[in-house]
């Protein structure tokens, strides 16, 4: 079957068909060699960005984990693309259900890993500590331990500072934690 025909069924009505073209997407990439050739990759990356909204957990969790196995076969076009829904993902760090935060941490792995470009990654998780939910903004502190641990020295720490401070004084003590322990680490 053609991917671009496939992609129809990322717009489906039935949550069901949803998750499982994200399946078949996911056997594509195999059957690709960890690429997956697609026509209109803005349109792929606009579908994935509404399917990270998408009202059934089951086709979130679907959608980050295709975007894990997609990214590393995208080459130069993963810093074209991915900036579309790396807003998304982040705010994945904060989701009520653990698979998806885990999941949405994963997927931004594999971008950080493959990218050429780690400023997306570290201005999107700015954003993030900006978010009115604190478990977003704990998350995303704990990303950046995560992500940048092996990185830290490649990017201006000011943001990060200026971001960790605010953080120290958060309503939510979580918050307030995570930042101390990525100051810690620095």
């Amino acid at each position: 079957m053609e991917i671009d025909s496939l992609l129809d069924g990322l717009q489906s009505s039935q949550q069901l068909t949803r998750a499982r073209t994200f399946g078949q997407l996911r056997a594509a990439i195999s059957e690709g060699d960890g690429r997956l050739s697609v026509v209109d990759p803005s349109r792929l990356f606009e579908l994935l960005k509404e399917r990270l909204a998408d009202s059934s957990w089951n086709v979130v969790h679907q959608c980050i984990k295709f975007l894990t196995e997609l990214m590393p076969g995208l080459g130069p076009d993963l810093d074209v693309y991915c900036p579309i829904i790396l807003p998304s993902l982040v705010l994945k760090l904060g989701d009520s259900m653990v698979a998806i935060r885990r999941a949405g941490l994963e997927a931004l792995k594999a971008y950080h890993g493959a990218s050429r470009n780690t400023g997306h990654v570290v201005s999107v998780l700015l954003d993030g500590m900006d978010n009115r939910n604190p478990r977003t903004r704990r998350e995303t502190l704990r990303a950046f331990t995560i992500l940048l641990a092996s990185d830290m020295r490649s990017f201006d720490h000011i943001k990060l500072i200026q971001a960790c401070i605010n953080a120290l004084k958060d309503d939510d003590d979580s918050v307030a934690t995570a930042a101390t322990d990525l100051l810690d680490r620095k």
